[in-house]
This record gives C-alpha cells, structure tokens and sequence, in this order.
C-alpha cells in the first residue's frame, strides 16, 4: 500500500495543480442542493421582467419577482424545458471569475421547481450573467450565486425565446 501511495499522490497533485475542473468550480457555485433543484426541477415558471436599470424601473406594489416587476408571465413549463434549462448551464462552459463591462440588468426570470424547493433565476442577455437564488421547502433563502454563461449563451437564449415567442427584446439578443 506504501508504494501505491508514492506512486499515485504525486499523480493526484499534478492533476490538480491546474485547479479544479470546470464541473467541480460550478458544483461549488451552486451547492449540492442547489445543483439537485435544477437537476430535479419539475416545472418552470417564465417571466418577463423590468430590469431596473435607469430606463426600466421597477413600480413598488406591483407583482414582482426577486423585486423586478413582472411585465408578463409565459406558460408554465414541464419536465422536459427544465431539464433543458439544467443541461444549458450544468456543463463545462460557464465562466467563472470574470467581470463584465455592462450593467446588470436582467429581463427575463425562470423559476424552476423540484417539489417545494425552487431556484429563481435571473438572465441578462447584455452581460451574459445569470443570478440563482435557492429556496428550501419552506420558501426561505438557502443559497444565492451568480456566474457568466459564457458558451451557453445561444442555448439558454433559445429556451428564452421558446417561453416568449413574441419578445423583441429577445429578438435583438439574438443578433449578437
């Protein structure tokens, strides 16, 4: 067992002197819960919101949505889109680290649900960032992170766009 040991640990600190694999990074982002609600999510909720940028605020008392008010909900989807939003953002091409020259200003919300835990999810298109927040079955904040979804960007703008056929902002996005 001794020159097992010898042999693979320098192996093993060689692996990893190049940091963790993108997988384990976005695993510590989330958090094992976190992961498992999107992993797990059973529906999703599709809105579309103000971004609260100086052009598009908010109105104190309207519905809102993670203090964004809501400009119009889509159709609850099932299984499936939530499975798809999962697989656009649980793989190896998000970034991680980086800052964006933009303005944070999301217009678009996903709120996925596995039983009575749920992720809301908060999508600006202009910086490529998404912002999940997770809550346990009694509606309490557990968690909240955001990242860049990088490559991701035509797959999770595509699901957007499934969910709000009609939205010209979405339109525009899809220029870039």
């Amino acid at each position: 067992r001794l020159i097992s040991w010898e042999v693979t640990q320098p192996i093993g600190d060689f692996a990893f002197s190049f940091g963790p694999h993108p997988m384990q990074e976005l695993f510590n982002y989330l958090g094992r819960d976190g992961a498992r609600v999107l992993l797990e999510a059973e529906r999703v909720e599709t809105f579309r919101i103000k971004s609260n940028s100086p052009d598009d605020w908010s109105v104190a008392g309207k519905p809102d949505i993670e203090g964004h008010q809501i400009v119009a909900r889509g159709k609850t989807q099932a299984r499936d889109f939530a499975r798809q939003i999962a697989s656009s953002l649980l793989n190896e091409k998000n970034a991680f680290g980086g800052i964006s020259g933009c303005i944070w200003a999301p217009r678009h919300a996903f709120r996925l649900w596995r039983a009575k835990e749920s992720a809301t999810m908060l999508v600006c298109f202009d910086c490529d960032v998404v912002e999940i927040r997770f809550y346990d079955a009694a509606g309490k904040q557990i968690h909240i992170t955001s990242f860049n979804f990088g490559e991701n960007r035509n797959a999770l703008l595509q699901l957007t766009q499934k969910a709000f056929p009609s939205d010209h902002e979405l339109k525009k996005q899809s220029q870039y």
